[in-house]
């Protein structure tokens, strides 16, 4: 584990504050899946390729929306902030005002891995991402300067607000996605940048720690890196913000599970895409505690960038699931696209998680509205509704998808 030491006091952070999850036990389904087309029907593909993500996964991702637009300014390597005013050579490939428009935190993920024969250690995966808008290339490496496009975990201890540790993101931890051209400013391309911690973190840095009776806080930021050289090593953009406090996650409207995208290789010939509930095999059922299922998702895709939202209307697989047509699904329902013109795509999938106030009905067949029904509210702090409304929605990108 990587730990970042020059970085431990880099402004470009931003306070989360997770509180308790906790999991007593992972009941782990058989996960020798085969996605093998030959001889299998489009359920059995789908059913197989959940459970192997599944097993990639470790456990349940839980997606906490954000949405929230950073602070964007030039630092040298070693986070110190400069003025491109006065520092900027723009004879470098970077003029004095060539800052991204902006650069959004789209959402915290964390996974709980309840550990196995070779990794029996429990903790949580941590995931996070940003959007980032600019006229220049989001690129994991520059090696004129040496520096590269990285993220930040650090851990506080509450009590007095203490540096206990940090961890660097780098290398294959980074993902990067062009996702084109910005329909906003066409000078510009939005570049999707994940962040994926390889190795958990403690448990007792996510949910306390109640032999020593503290709890802890996570800061996470980043490190964008562009092509270009500049003079007294202005080399990156960092983005900060401070005071976002995160849901508990305990509660079903507090977050957002993750589904499992289905790819077109599950129903070949026949140009769709599909989707699964966050949870098929009920591989982590056992929860405990206060934590609480959610009784649906809501799920949509788009081809267009986000123009046009689509659901996923009809059943792989027979279901007494009524109103899978209007979008919701459960833990343990497939679902697929109608057919889609054969072409390249980024599809982009949403979701927000439902629960009914008076449990689910049976038949299912009448869907959930709030009030008195509940969903993942987002960030209620941004300025418009429009705004509120867009982060109530989790987001993953998936480009170069050929239907």
């Amino acid at each position: 584990m990587k730990t970042l030491t020059s970085h431990k006091y880099i402004t470009a952070i931003i306070a989360i504050a997770v509180f308790a999850l906790v999991f007593n036990g992972c009941k782990k389904a058989d996960l020798k899946a085969d996605t093998n087309t030959t001889g299998s029907s489009d359920l059995e593909r789908a059913k197989a390729h959940a459970q192997q993500v599944s097993k990639e996964w470790g456990g349940l991702p839980e997606v906490f929306p954000m949405q929230q637009k950073m602070d964007v300014y030039w630092v040298d390597k070693n986070g110190v902030r400069k003025d491109p005013k006065v520092s900027v050579n723009s004879a470098g490939g970077c003029s004095n005002y060539d800052l991204p428009d902006y650069a959004t935190l789209l959402q915290f993920q964390r996974t709980y891995f309840c550990g196995n024969a070779s990794s029996p250690t429990p903790g949580y995966f941590i995931q996070f991402e940003y959007n980032v808008s600019w006229n220049k290339p989001v690129v994991p490496n520059n090696a004129s300067t040496g520096t590269s496009t990285d993220g930040y975990i650090s851990v506080y201890d509450d009590n007095g607000d203490v540096f206990v540790t940090d961890y660097t993101l780098t290398g294959s931890e980074v993902v990067i996605n062009d996702l084109g051209t910005d329909p906003n400013n066409s000078a510009n391309h939005i570049y999707n940048v994940k962040f994926k911690k390889s190795t958990v973190i403690p448990t007792a840095y996510l949910n306390g720690d109640p032999i020593l009776n503290t709890t802890y806080t996570l800061r996470i930021g980043a490190t964008f890196v562009t092509d270009c050289q500049l003079y007294y090593s202005l080399y990156a953009v960092p983005v900060k913000s401070f005071g976002f406090v995160g849901g508990t996650g305990l509660h079903p409207c507090d977050r957002n599970d993750r589904p499992i995208f289905q790819e077109p290789f599950i129903f070949p010939g026949q140009h769709k895409i599909g989707i699964a509930g966050y949870d098929p095999s009920f591989s982590c059922s056992e929860y405990g505690g206060s934590f609480i299922r959610t009784d649906l998702q809501q799920v949509q895709y788009s081809i267009n960038g986000g123009a046009n939202w689509f659901n996923f209307p009809n059943p792989t697989g027979s279901t007494n699931n009524g109103i899978m047509n209007q979008g919701f699904i459960r833990n343990f329902d497939f679902a697929e696209s109608v057919p889609i013109a054969p072409g390249t795509y980024t599809v982009i999938l949403r979701f927000k998680n439902w629960k009914y106030a008076n449990g689910i009905p049976n038949p299912l067949i009448t869907p959930p509205t709030a009030p008195p029904d509940c969903h993942s509210a987002g960030n209620p702090t941004l300025p418009t509704q429009a705004q509120r409304d867009y982060a109530e929605w989790a987001y993953e990108y998936w480009p170069l998808i050929t239907i």
